[in-house]
């Protein structure tokens, strides 16, 4: 489901390569650990964000983000915790829920798709919940 390379953001500011990142989907992951915690990163591939005429937001304060020329948000990576628990073992909180998503303007959608001849398919999935 996700491009064979892995999310990298030096890839975004450094023009050799973005053609290998085109790959057979736009989505780019990368999954990380350390001894106090894991997380994971999804985001548009180079060659996407390089072929809309975007380029990767400075402002890193407000996330992970791909603008237009005008500054305008287009792209953004969000991720979410909640409903945390106390670990008996150790005093640590965890969170029982975690997710993530990339979010793209409705209205740049179809450039997405034109960028990869129609050949995308939309997917999307979620767990039921209480009051399904």
């Amino acid at each position: 489901m996700f491009n064979s390379l892995k999310f990298d953001l030096e890839l975004y500011f450094n023009d050799d390569g973005i053609d290998e990142t085109k790959n057979t989907n736009p989505i780019m992951h990368n999954v990380f650990k350390d001894d106090l915690e894991w997380g994971q990163i999804f985001f548009i591939s180079p060659y996407v964000i390089n072929s809309m005429n975007l380029q990767i937001s400075t402002d890193i304060e407000n996330g992970l983000r791909a603008i237009d020329n005008s500054g305008e948000e287009i792209i953004k990576f969000i991720q979410w915790k909640e409903e945390y628990f106390i670990s008996s073992s150790g005093g640590l909180e965890y969170p029982k829920k975690i997710g993530q998503a990339v979010l793209i303007r409705k209205d740049k959608l179809k450039a997405l798709f034109d960028l990869y001849n129609n050949g995308l398919r939309m997917k999307s999935s979620a767990l039921p919940t209480d009051d399904d």
